[in-house]
């Protein structure tokens, strides 16, 4: 950033960087930015990315695959979202059983695939297809009452940069 460069082309600036420096280094980055400089930056790291960029580019294989803001690649390219639902513990500390939860939320959510279950935390991916955010959290109280309050906190979100990109990499 030497010379006070209008844009500046960092490729992989925080790679092999401890995590103190590299936040410093974001920090400097983000500073550059507010004060009307651009840097185009290339990085395996999706934290990094989504932490410093307002726009960007997927390349695979040499071919850029989508640009945008993070949120309209999320939106536009992103396939479902990621659901957790933490189901209550008995009076003896056991886990309540999953399976009657694992049936209500396919009965709500056709094409939803379970990837994890541990310890009483469910996690599901729920196809974008015809839902909505209203859908979303409509199907779920539903699911709380029909699971007879079983289900102690759930969250949804959008899905990661990361796996849009492994998504983009996977369909080429």
């Amino acid at each position: 950033m030497v010379g006070d460069p209008l844009i500046t082309l960092l490729d992989e600036p925080t790679s092999g960087v401890d995590p103190g420096a590299r936040r410093q280094a974001w920090i400097i980055f983000a500073q550059f930015r507010e004060n009307g400089r651009t840097n185009v930056l290339s990085s395996h790291s999706m934290d990094e990315c989504e932490a410093l960029c307002h726009r960007l580019v997927i390349m695979v294989n040499g071919r850029f695959q989508c640009l945008g803001s993070l949120q309209h690649l999320k939106s536009k390219v992103g396939h479902d979202y990621m659901l957790t639902v933490q189901l209550r513990r008995t009076h003896n500390g056991d886990v309540i059983d999953s399976v009657l939860l694992n049936q209500l939320i396919n009965d709500r959510f056709p094409g939803c695939v379970l990837k994890s279950s541990c310890n009483g935390q469910l996690r599901f991916s729920v196809p974008k297809t015809g839902v909505t955010w209203a859908m979303m959290f409509s199907a779920l109280h539903e699911v709380v009452i029909a699971s007879e309050y079983h289900v102690e906190d759930y969250s949804t979100r959008q899905t990661t940069l990361e796996k849009i990109f492994i998504d983009l990499a996977h369909d080429i």
